[in-house]
């Protein structure tokens, strides 16, 4: 809880007016499962704000605030039970290094790369009756236990990425 409070005081102290920051950023959009969540999300949306500060023309640090939502794969509610419908839901604040493939002032590519916390929810519309038959780590339960009506985990994690930073104005 305390790395939670801190990343998020990071983060707000990065948008405070005066403190340095160069750029502030904003996304919104259609989110994707990717990897082993693929399998088990359906497509969603994503809602982001942030900021990098750089220490130099070509490094800063990046801290953002980000609520991605998505659909419950059939797989997903199959294994946790008779659940009719859910949605997941992932609090993501990650503070990452960043580094600038181009020069300041032009478009270009920039790499990431950090640590974050991440809370995950899984809310199910009708709670699954049954004890699950098998281990679903993501969803928060294991093996044995019945899902209750919302559950949730908060870890910590890595966070890496490629960004395109387009100048709006010199």
């Amino acid at each position: 809880m305390r790395a939670l409070v801190l990343a998020l005081g990071m983060f707000l102290a990065s948008l405070a007016h005066g403190q340095g920051v160069e750029e502030a950023q904003g996304a919104v959009g259609a989110a994707f499962p990717a990897g082993p969540s693929e399998r088990r999300l359906e497509a969603g949306w994503t809602l982001a704000f942030g900021g990098i500060y750089w220490f130099s023309e070509r490094v800063g640090i990046h801290s953002e605030l980000g609520v991605h939502r998505f659909g419950l794969s059939d797989r997903l509610r199959n294994t946790i039970g008779p659940a009719k419908d859910g949605l997941a839901t992932i609090l993501a604040i990650p503070v990452n290094g960043v580094l600038r493939l181009h020069r300041e002032g032009e478009a270009g590519l920039y790499l990431l790369a950090g640590l974050g916390i991440y809370h995950r929810q899984l809310e199910l519309t009708e709670p699954a009756t049954a004890p699950l038959m098998v281990d679903e780590s993501w969803a928060g339960t294991t093996a044995g236990q019945i899902p209750q009506e919302t559950l949730s985990t908060t870890r910590g994690g890595l966070d890496a990425g490629l960004g395109l930073e387009i100048p709006m104005a010199r």
